[in-house]
């Protein structure tokens, strides 16, 4: 959508100045485009993104701290079915290049047997294949570190912390060079992950588990830190990916990291059926209530009254753990849809800014709302180096 309109801009500005047309209109026009899209976007990342971490400590409070992988199969499963759907083609015929007997590539149109199909991929396959093994990955340790006693702060702040090894990586791996202002930036992220481990290794709610908290923690925090080695190295890879192929494929991307990953899950499919068993067993909730202790009451009540078709299905009782479930899944695909939209339409330093300032938000969602131990000093140095890092990234002249 926001391809087209850009495209829709540019041929407007051509026609405006063939026409004669007021440059300060034509201008104005234009940055009003870039206002709705920017509005648009930044809607999507704040209000998904920080909803989402709202769920995901709602099902850890509720005593599911213990179904990383269930969540992580809705959210796979939520995104791979409404990106199957837009990656669908219908018709007996397609249009595809062949190469005549000079050597020349002509598009011609083609029969074939099965009338529905996948798009022609624009990225080749085992590219997606090798992102998808780390995403899935990285995916899975996220959320599985819940199970271990980790603080929601803590673990908001470590998946804020991600410079660090991009740093590392870029330096051993890709030999590139990094500014004072980039490498001080980097360290103060993290002495601030180091400063929040700490100051929250004391927080370990009562446990069933065999293992001493101690133990359970320093166990979620490994998890977390091989996720994070993960993330930059997918990073890296999605860097290259859309440098050659374009930043436009972000919905392909979208769609075949989350597609490919569902045979991965057959791994923990006996866990998976305990989660739902426990779920399944959970108080029941209807949509009217949760939408009244959220604190939506009047402008709720409105929305159900305004359907009064449907209102009876506003009624009908849902175990508790699925209602939540079903939330989180679709918080999670209005994030990352707001991030790879965000992706593809700002720089790399503006993209690393904005989701900075994204999980600062969501940290203090987590410590007012929940009541969560704040450990702010942890927090405000790795904010603080996050901005110093991309600073010293954008006077360098690197994007």
């Amino acid at each position: 959508m926001m391809a087209r309109e850009r495209r829709h801009q540019q041929q407007e500005l051509k026609q405006n100045n063939l026409n004669g047309s007021n440059p300060a209109s034509v201008a104005k026009a234009i940055s009003a485009i870039h206002v709705s899209e920017w509005l648009t976007v930044m809607s999507l990342v704040f209000a998904g993104c920080c909803s989402n971490i709202y769920t995901l400590e709602v099902l850890v409070k509720s005593g599911s701290g213990g179904s990383g992988h269930l969540i992580t199969l809705a959210q796979f499963g939520f995104v791979a079915a409404e990106g199957l759907i837009s990656n669908l083609e219908f018709g007996w015929t397609v249009n595809d290049y062949e190469k005549t007997d000079e050597g020349e590539k002509v598009l011609r149109e083609r029969k074939v047997w099965v009338p529905i199909r996948l798009r022609k991929r624009t990225v080749p396959l085992y590219i997606w294949a090798t992102m998808v093994v780390l995403f899935f990955s990285a995916s899975v340790l996220n959320n599985y570190a819940l199970s271990f006693k980790v603080p929601m702060p803590v673990h908001i702040i470590f998946r804020s912390a991600s410079l660090l090894f991009s740093l590392l990586m870029g330096i051993v791996v890709f030999r590139q060079k990094y500014t004072f202002a980039q490498i001080f930036g980097v360290l103060l992220v993290t002495a601030g992950v180091i400063s929040s481990t700490y100051t929250s290794a004391h927080f370990h709610p009562s446990s069933n588990s065999q293992q001493s908290p101690l133990s359970d923690y320093l166990t979620g925090i490994s998890m977390l830190f091989l996720a994070l080695m993960l993330s930059s190295l997918l990073g890296y890879i999605q860097q290259i990916t859309y440098d050659k192929y374009g930043r436009a494929q972000w919905r392909e991307a979208l769609f075949y990291t989350h597609f490919l990953a569902l045979p991965m899950f057959a791994v923990f499919w006996m866990d998976i059926q305990t989660q739902i068993g426990e779920y399944s067993k959970s108080e029941g909730v209807t949509l009217r209530s949760v939408a009244e202790s959220l604190g939506w009451g009047a402008g709720a009540r409105s929305v159900f009254d305004g359907m009064s078709n449907i209102a009876p299905l506003f009624d009908v009782e849902v175990p508790s753990m699925w209602m939540n479930l079903i939330l989180n899944m679709l918080t999670q695909y209005v994030c990352i849809s707001g991030v790879h939209k965000l992706s593809s339409v700002a720089s790399p330093v503006t993209l690393n800014l904005v989701l900075s300032i994204r999980k600062l938000v969501s940290l203090l969602i987590s410590v007012h709302v929940f009541r969560n131990e704040g450990p702010w000093l942890g927090a405000f140095a790795v904010f603080v180096g996050t901005v110093v890092y991309l600073a010293g990234g954008q006077r360098k002249g690197t994007r």
